[in-house]
Order: structure tokens, then C-alpha cells, then sequence
């Protein structure tokens, strides 16, 4: 499924979009890969050879190889959601390629997560080691990307402290027709805070919470943000039964066609090519 515009619609039926409008089939898409690295979230953005991640999986499943694999020789930032090991863990694989010369990583970015351990603890030391450019976001900031999206951070505001899945980052993306939400492993309770904060809040397309997990993705807020795609990175045969039946059930009655709900278990890494002003689709 694509989110098809009413833009896109008549530049179909027109044969030329209006460059006035900023509305252009020639001009690159923004990329965004659902990276397939098992039970774990990462999210490549690519954007005219440049590249940035939003979280990097957990350590040990190849990170490294997989940007070598799309080409990714610079990340113009690295923003973690919070320190949970399959979120955070692959950054403990970036040095060695930045020894190298092989990874240029320009700007880490976290979240106010109060639940520090061996992966904070790690991630601190690779920044002071390269002496890397970094600082902790808040709702209401922006992450510099590609010109024409704004790249916003919704969760957590600057007041709220705690730790783990309650203070995971979420990341909204979108131009002037279409969007795109990034939750993390945010729960139930902070969606009900989110909501409270941005009352209007929508998007089309949905990275499900908590990898599908039951404490997450509830009714109340589906109905709200109404999507009409959602994603799920999850690893096979998980020790955690992700993604829970009742989150599954919930997607078939919010989405109305289970197809337009997918997994990286089942369909790997997940691509959609976003044209700005025009609309997104699956490569």
C-alpha cells in the first residue's frame, strides 16, 4: 500500500507536476529502511547519499555490514531512544569501523533516559573517545536532515524523568501531506501523555511500540493517530511472544486490511521511498 495524495493524483493525470507547488517526481526521495536486525529496532534514513540512524539494534547482529550494505560511509547523526540493548547495543560496534576510517559518525543524539547501565556507560565512553559532537533531545526539538521534512521529536518533554521503555524517544516525521511516527518502545501510559500533548496528532504510517508488545499500541491511541500502514520490528521466534495477538487483533480492526500490516520477521528490511509533497510508497 502507498499513500497516494490528492498531489500525486493530478500529476498523474496531468502527465507534469507543478514546480511551484514544490511538487516533483524528479527530485530524490527521501529513503527510509526498516532495518532487519532482528529483535531490535533501527531506522536508515537516506537522503541524496547522505544518511543518518534512528536507533542501531541490538550489538552483535552486524550493523556495520548492514550500512556497508546500503553504501553508508557517513552518518550525519545517530539519536538512540533510550538504553535499552536492542535499541542502543549495536553503537558498541561503530568504533572499530570508525578506527578505520570506514564510519564517519558526526552527531549522537539520546534521550533523557535515567536508566544508565553497561550500554550508557558504553556509549559515553565511545563519545569521549572520538570525541564526538553529542547532547541529549527533548519534545520540541528538530533534527537537521532533508530539506522540505521536519524531523521532529515528540517524546519525552524536558520534564518528564525516568527510565527505560516510559522515556523512549518518538520521532515524527513529515512534510506538508503526508507523515510519519516513530514510537519506539514507548507504553500505553506515556501514549496517553503524548496524546495529551499533541491532541491532533496523525499519522499514515506507524512504527508499532515495543516491538507489538501488549503494553503498548492501545486502542485508544490507534483511533487517534490513525494509520493507514504500520511497521513492526521484531526478530523470529522471539523469547518475548512479540508481537502479542491482542496488538495484532488491534491492527486488523484499525487498519482494516491485516496487509497493510508489516513485519521484519516475516518480510526482512522494510523500504518506502518518500517523495516530498507527493507521497510515500513501499520500494
Amino acid at each position: 500500500m502507498f499513500v497516494l495524495t490528492l498531489a500525486l493524483l493530478l500529476w498523474l493525470l496531468t502527465g507534469a507536476a507543478s514546480c511551484d507547488a514544490g511538487i516533483s517526481l524528479e527530485d530524490p526521495p527521501l529513503k527510509v529502511h526498516f532495518l532487519d536486525v532482528g529483535q531490535g529496532l533501527a531506522v536508515l534514513w537516506e537522503y541524496q547519499g547522505r544518511f543518518a540512524l534512528w536507533d542501531t539494534g541490538p550489538d552483535s547482529v552486524g550493523v556495520i555490514d548492514t550500512l556497508k550494505r546500503y553504501g553508508v560511509d557517513s552518518l550525519e547523526w545517530i539519536a538512540l531512544s533510550h538504553w535499552h540493548r536492542d535499541h542502543s547495543g549495536g553503537f558498541l560496534e561503530l568504533p572499530a569501523a570508525m578506527r578505520s576510517g570506514s564510519l564517519v559518525v558526526k552527531e549522537v543524539f539520546f534521550s533523557n533516559d535515567t536508566g544508565f547501565g553497561f550500554v550508557s556507560d558504553s556509549v559515553f565512553s565511545i563519545i569521549e573517545t572520538f570525541r564526538l559532537k553529542s547532547g541529549c533531545y527533548k519534545r520540541g526539538d528538530t533534527l537537521s536532515f532533508a530539506p522540505g521534512f521536519r524531523f521532529q521529536i515528540l517524546w519525552p518533554p524536558n520534564y518528564f524523568k525516568s527510565a527505560g521503555n516510559s522515556s523512549s524517544g518518538v520521532l515524527y516525521v513529515k512534510d506538508s501531506l503526508s507523515s510519519m511516527l516513530l514510537m519506539s518502545d514507548l507504553e500505553a501510559p506515556q501514549e496517553r501523555e503524548l496524546l495529551v500533548l499533541s491532541p491532533t496528532l496523525r499519522s499514515n504510517l506507524l512504527q508499532v511500540g515495543h516491538h507489538g508488545s501488549a503494553n503498548s499500541s492501545s486502542i485508544h491511541f490507534l483511533s487517534q493517530v490513525s494509520p493507514s500502514e504500520a511497521v513492526i520490528s521484531v526478530g523470529k521466534k522471539n523469547p518475548y511472544g512479540h508481537p502479542a495477538l491482542s496488538t495484532l487483533n488491534k491492527f486488523k480492526f484499525v487498519l482494516g486490511d491485516s496487509s497493510y500490516l508489516y513485519r521484519t520477521d516475516e518480510q526482512g528490511t522494510l523500504i518506502w521511498l518518500w517523495h516530498k509533497n507527493v507521497g510515500f510508497w513501499r520500494e
